[in-house]
């Protein structure tokens, strides 16, 4: 699938994701660890990144928390693995971002080795794992390494870094494959679609501390 046509789809299934409604009965929840009651930081988002060890779409996401007055959750897929503090990177798409809600159901589809990155905040921090350091977890019965992603503002990322450290927690739901086809017969049409309803979905409001 080339790059465009691909984009394409995902922008479709973004703008498809806050029509369509409910979410697979078969999803599985990403171990993400449990969270330590603590956080970091009114000043910066922090998350987690992987590498795909199969095809599969994320069906779901969530803040750990019962419930949110200011928030953010957003799904980023990067073209190489992000760089170590105090090194940042802008060399990623951002594929969902929402703000002010505890979940979102939606449909991203990854392929294997894609680097995707998941990253939340809420109401003046992230809410970090009871573990230190990359959290080992599984994808489809294949072993993963969540590690710790993050960058020093609020809001849509931007100069992402990762470096050791505790991981902030984002429940993940997933099912394994592609969860639904996409058409993308038409790409001229489809990206008339979807650019619009992406740019609509995703429209950017700069949080300050």
């Amino acid at each position: 699938m080339s790059n465009i046509i691909r984009k394409i789809a995902v922008a479709v299934a973004i703008a498809g994701s806050m029509f369509l409604g409910a979410q697979g009965a078969s999803a599985t929840a990403l171990d993400v660890g449990t969270t330590s009651g603590g956080g970091c930081c009114s000043f910066g988002t922090r998350g987690f990144w992987f590498e795909a060890p199969t095809d599969f779409t994320i069906t779901g996401l969530s803040l750990p928390l019962e419930s949110v007055q200011d928030s953010t959750l957003e799904v980023v897929l990067f073209n190489s693995t992000p760089p170590t503090y105090t090194n940042t990177t802008n060399d990623f798409t951002s594929l969902g971002y929402w703000e002010d809600v505890l979940s979102v159901e939606t449909n991203l589809y990854f392929e294997t080795g894609d680097i995707i990155g998941i990253l939340g905040w809420a109401d003046g921090r992230t809410p970090y794992n009871n573990t230190g350091g990359d959290y080992a977890s599984s994808l489809g019965g294949f072993s993963i390494t969540l590690s710790r992603l993050g960058f020093q503002d609020l809001g849509m990322a931007y100069d992402l870094w990762t470096e050791d450290g505790t991981i902030g927690v984002i429940n993940v739901e997933y099912e394994l494959g592609q969860v639904g086809d996409v058409d993308v017969s038409e790409p001229a049409q489809l990206a008339l679609l979807g650019f619009a309803l992406v740019g609509f979905g995703l429209m950017r409001r700069r949080k300050t501390a």
